[in-house]
């Protein structure tokens, strides 16, 4: 739906710049937590591997961290697998990170404090610079939303700023 250009153009975004042939780095492959190790060659020596993180697991939603702090320890980004239980909604954050997300499945509402409220479809994708004061509502129990978000820097619980309320006058009109 949204291919590998859009992905490699955010990460080239993210990292600021390509890097050179010459500055080698080794190729990291995550794997599923409990399965089966990755499939690589034998001589394999600049292969790094790692293991998702089940990161949040509630009643409302499942978060799989695949790249990250908590999976691979990096710090420049985060990747990570959402899948929605229920209709719920999370508080309001002002995250200092920039995050682009990709709807997989479902509809995600994110309410902006400071300017409209938009819904994400399924094959759509957003990005929310960091600062921005957001809630993200999953309005539909019939069609539970599943999506992937990328973050950079990557997401903490100390960078996630959670607890940040709006004023009054910038809540949605219908609250």
């Amino acid at each position: 739906v949204l291919g590998a250009g859009f992905a490699s153009g955010v990460l080239g975004y993210i990292a600021g710049k390509r890097r050179s042939k010459a500055a080698a780095q080794p190729v990291t492959v995550v794997t599923v937590p409990g399965g089966e190790a990755a499939d690589l060659d034998e001589n394999a020596t600049d292969i790094r591997c790692a293991v998702a993180n089940d990161v949040v697991v509630t009643d409302d939603v499942a978060i799989r961290e695949l790249f990250g702090g908590a999976s691979t320890g990096t710090s420049t980004l985060s990747i990570a697998h959402v899948n929605v239980k229920r209709a719920w909604h999370e508080e309001w954050q002002q995250p200092e990170f920039d995050e682009w997300t990709c709807v997989l499945k479902g509809v995600v509402r994110i309410e902006r404090a400071r300017g409209a409220s938009l819904n994400v479809r399924a094959g759509e994708a957003v990005f929310l610079p960091r600062g921005e004061l957001v809630r993200w509502v999953f309005p539909d129990p019939s069609n539970l939303q599943e999506y992937v978000a990328i973050c950079g820097p990557a997401f903490s619980p100390d960078n996630c700023g959670r607890g940040v309320e709006p004023a009054e006058a910038e809540l949605p009109k219908y609250e």
